[in-house]
């Protein structure tokens, strides 16, 4: 697909990014039409239509908003006289185009001509549209058409939305919704700090909230307003650079002298002797991609070398790695024989640097005889969490998670019941469950993790087995390391009974929770928040997401005190206002039924819940 810079001056002066989107002719045929093969014809199919006079091609295409739009391009062939095709869009005549003379004895239908742009470009509204094709004069032999060339205004159209695959649905808002009286309460301001991703498991939509006075809030979970009976809740890896394993070299044969191997991963040279060959690997992680919930450029490692066909004499290699700080930590040394071919070596959590080179260094003393090392790869290693029951009653259950590998570590929150005095260490995650009205099991309403980051969700709907979250909001002023933010949580007070639970920050600030489920909603009360950071400059809650189209994210939209609705990565920079909604407009194949955000700024008298 191809970017540039379309200047429609009938309608502006400036110029719009655009997109532009090629449309298959033969995949609009009608039962008249007759396809052709040729070999010169865009690919995939390499097919085309015959057309002749008073035929019609009707190609539809889809907008998500208002757009320009302008056929660019008709892509055809010719053998004989010149034929006549003109263009209509949504009802309105555009432009004709008359066909080259291509007189080729059957040859010219495999050389295909193109018009140029046909028209001008026109300001089309969101939803489906309609370019009628039609061979207005003909010769006896017809015209052949391969594809038209559709430039839009619009960088964020898919191919999917933009074939009309996508479901999107414009009535989708939120203008109903409640918003405090401005008197009452001064405007948030909500900033704009999203970047784009391919990788589905990554969140990159990132809303900086402020506000200078505010210590209460609302969130609310809502399914999802578009109606879906589909649940896809399967994690999606494939735009992600995942380390699995963080590189592999296979079938490597033995000698100081041969050539360096480069993968796109990794480089091993080799040098020494023939009695000690040495062996670097250097590679880099910052093409990995850092998921939402475990970033594998921080967790450990395993380092595996399998060497089969061993002799009598045993070959040794001895392992070392470069830290952070430059300083080499030795592995020590470990035979291989003919019974023992594959060794292990464990290497900690955040040894490997985030950007520049990370290196591995082997000795490897073959004995007298040819070695060829069958694998060396380097794997992150397997991980395992701890559940920790807290409480449970006829109503609701509440678990704390120790997770194997948290990326704040040693940082943890520890877990107070105040009813019964007591305590509980090193939890990095605390999970509510809430009865199913019609079953016999819990589905999860709520989780905090020590960074701050909290979901919510509705009580999971009848006949699914559950749900899974979508966005979340960081609880907390975020300081920002390593580009997660997050809000250190060292204590969390819980009194089941009361519903009552209190956040207490690294820095002594300081937040009261009350959690409400209800069958389509869950409600999240934050209270008496005393918050020690300047406002200014940290914000006082954070919304995070995940965006990669639409169709495919967690979040597309965002309104703020019921005003039109805004696409959630790009056209804004900052907004104001009371309450935001961040819902999907689009069915999304992404977490289906994850639920809408609403994040309401309280004013002091305000009754809520």
């Amino acid at each position: 697909m191809h970017y540039l810079r379309l200047c429609i001056l009938f309608f502006c002066s400036a110029c719009v990014t655009s997109k532009r989107f090629n449309l298959q002719v033969e995949d609009f045929k009608s039962n008249r039409h007759r396809q052709m093969q040729r070999s010169e014809a865009s690919k995939p199919m390499n097919r085309t239509l015959l057309l002749f006079k008073n035929d019609v091609v009707r190609l539809q295409f889809c907008l998500q908003r208002n757009s320009f739009v302008r056929v660019e391009d008709l892509r055809y062939s010719n053998d004989g006289p010149s034929d006549e095709v003109s263009f209509v869009l949504d009802g309105q005549y555009i432009g004709k185009h008359t066909t080259v003379v291509d007189t080729n004895f059957g040859q010219g239908w495999n050389s295909f001509h193109s018009t140029g742009a046909i028209g001008e470009g026109k300001l089309l509204p969101p939803g489906r549209h309609e370019i009628n094709l039609t061979v207005t004069e003909s010769d006896p032999w017809g015209v052949e058409v391969d594809l038209v060339n559709v430039d839009v205004s619009d960088e964020l159209l898919d191919y999917s939305h933009f074939l009309c695959i996508l479901y999107c649905f414009d009535d989708i808002r939120y203008e109903d919704i409640h918003f405090t009286v401005k008197d009452s309460v001064p405007s948030a301001r909500f900033v704009q700090n999203s970047t784009l991703t391919t990788c589905t498991e990554m969140d990159n939509v990132k809303i900086d909230i402020y506000h200078d006075t505010a210590t209460d809030f609302m969130i609310t979970a809502n399914l999802p307003r578009y109606r879906s009976f589909s649940n896809q809740k399967a994690p999606n890896f494939d735009g992600c650079n995942l380390a699995s394993p963080y590189w592999i070299f296979e079938n490597v044969s033995l000698s100081p002298v041969r050539p360096e191997i480069q993968t796109s991963k990794a480089l091993m040279t080799f040098s020494g002797s023939g009695y000690r060959v040495q062996i670097v690997i250097t590679f880099s992680l910052d093409m990995l991609t850092p998921t939402k919930e475990v970033d594998d450029r921080m967790i450990g490692s395993v380092l595996r070398i399998r060497i089969p066909h061993v002799k009598d004499a045993n070959v040794s290699v001895n392992v070392r790695y470069k830290e952070t700080n430059d300083a080499w930590n030795d592995l020590g040394q470990i035979n291989f024989t003919s019974e023992v071919t594959e060794r292990t070596w464990n290497i900690p959590d955040k040894t490997w640097a985030y950007n520049g080179a990370n290196m591995i260094h082997l000795v490897v003393m073959p004995n007298k005889q040819d070695v060829v090392i069958e694998s060396i790869r380097l794997d992150r290693r397997p991980t395992k969490d701890r559940q920790i029951h807290i409480y449970d009653d006829d109503d609701i259950v509440i678990e704390g998670l120790d997770l194997d590998f948290w990326y704040l570590a040693p940082h943890t929150m520890i877990i107070n019941r105040m009813d019964n005095n007591q305590s509980y260490q090193d939890i990095d995650v605390l999970i509510v469950y809430s009865k199913i009205p019609w079953g016999e099991g819990y589905s999860q309403v709520f989780v905090i993790y020590q960074d701050g980051t909290t979901k919510l969700q509705p009580v999971t709907p009848h006949g699914l087995d559950w749900v899974p979250f979508g966005s979340s909001v960081i609880i907390g002023q975020t300081t920002i390391s390593n580009g997660r933010p997050h809000a250190f949580i060292s204590r969390i007070d819980l009194d089941p009974y009361r519903q009552y639970i209190k956040l207490v920050f690294n820095d002594t600030s300081s937040c009261i929770l009350r959690l409400e489920t209800y069958y389509t909603q869950t409600k999240l009360l934050i209270k008496e928040c005393i918050f020690k950071k300047d406002r200014q400059t940290h914000p006082v809650l954070t919304f995070r997401s995940m965006w990669e189209a639409d169709g495919n994210a967690d979040v597309d939209h965002i309104t703020v005190n019921g005003d039109r609705s805004r696409h959630i990565v790009s056209g804004w920079e900052q907004l104001y206002g009371t309450t935001a909604v961040f819902f999907r407009k689009c069915i999304s194949k992404h977490n289906t039924l994850s639920p809408d955000i609403k994040i309401h700024i309280l004013g002091k008298n305000e009754t809520v819940l």
